[in-house]
């Protein structure tokens, strides 16, 4: 059985407001620089842990949480969040 969960959570907790939309492109950006440079660093472990989704129910929820699921869905946030921003610079 897994139990181990690995969670990273950065807490801002002064002045939290999802309004500050520039603050929160900042960190998802933030967040996808990490993810790429980690991925670099750590590409087989990564590897594995996709590999081992496959095989059990606690495997797959890691790797949806902390894994390549996970890099590719905040790069992809990141890179729809920057186009959004760079898009609504144009038509201002």
């Amino acid at each position: 059985m897994c139990v181990r969960v690995r969670v990273r959570v950065c807490v801002c907790a002064c002045s939290l407001s999802l309004a500050d939309t520039a603050r929160l492109q900042t960190l998802v950006q933030i967040l996808a620089s990490e993810a790429s440079s980690d991925l670099a660093d750590s590409g087989h472990q990564y590897a594995m842990t996709h590999a081992a989704s496959t095989l059990q129910p606690c495997s797959a929820s890691r790797e949806l949480m902390s894994g390549l699921t996970q890099v590719s869905d905040v790069l992809q946030y990141s890179a729809v969040t920057f186009f959004t921003a760079l898009w609504k610079l144009t038509i201002n």
